[in-house]
């Protein structure tokens, strides 16, 4: 059974054009590291939020990618 993980977060308003950018240059490795299934963003720029989705082969190959990030 995979593991989803997500994470909702409020942005500051003037960030949001640095933001984008940056996710499209990085989400690119999550997405091809060993066990990810699939990341999604969403953006509600109205409220300024994000909510962003990963799917993940197990609970350790999550755990993989966040220690590689740290």
């Amino acid at each position: 059974m995979s593991v989803r993980t997500t994470l909702n977060c409020l942005l500051k308003t003037e960030k949001i054009n640095t933001l984008k950018p940056f996710l499209t240059q990085n989400l690119q490795n999550v997405r091809g590291f060993d066990g990810c299934l699939g990341v999604r963003v969403f953006f509600n720029e109205n409220n300024s939020e994000m909510l962003l989705e990963e799917e993940w082969i197990s609970t350790g190959h999550y755990q993989n990618n966040l220690k590689s990030i740290e």
